[in-house]
């Protein structure tokens, strides 16, 4: 598939239109037609950037040096934020606060489908996020079936101790 740096762009843009609601799928391929990519590789781009906006695992096969390309310019420009190794997300900016930090949760999702492992809260994480507790823990530990790890996300730090989950998902 013999696509144009434009084209990829072109095609993220539309798919984020589409994933934000503002346009069809049909209007985006007509489109991109018109930029002159064939009909196979239009449907291939616009659910490859579907797929990444809507935050489902990226598994198309690229090269990788044409993904951290794209990866790269696309934090560059501010589009997207590394959060960890694999790990992106989009900038929340907020009028008052600035750009915000993603939640815990939303980092253990991430977690969960990227790594294929289960997680569960646990310790005072817990309790803050069953209401038993008011206070946020500045140490968030997971229950994980995976490997212990820490996990940096700015100046948070996420804690993974091998553990048995006793729930599938974050």
């Amino acid at each position: 598939m013999d696509i144009e740096r434009d084209h990829y762009e072109l095609a993220y843009h539309l798919g984020r239109r589409i994933h934000e609601g503002k346009m069809r799928l049909t209007e985006a391929r007509d489109e991109v037609a018109r930029a002159g990519v064939n009909l196979n590789s239009e449907v291939a781009l616009l659910n490859d950037f579907r797929h990444m906006l809507e935050g489902t695992r990226y598994t198309r096969a690229l090269s990788s040096s044409a993904i951290d390309s794209c990866l790269r310019r696309l934090k560059a420009a501010g589009t997207i934020r590394q959060l960890a190794r694999g790990l992106y997300d989009y900038p929340v900016n907020d009028p008052v606060l600035g750009t915000v930090a993603p939640s815990a949760d939303a980092i253990a999702r991430a977690l969960v489908a990227r790594d294929a492992i289960r997680m569960q809260p646990s310790g005072a994480y817990a309790a803050n996020v069953l209401g038993l507790a008011n206070q946020v823990p500045s140490r968030i530990v997971f229950l994980t079936d995976g490997p212990a790890r820490k996990v940096k996300i700015g100046k948070r730090e996420i804690i993974l101790q091998r553990g048995s989950p006793t729930c599938s998902g974050a």
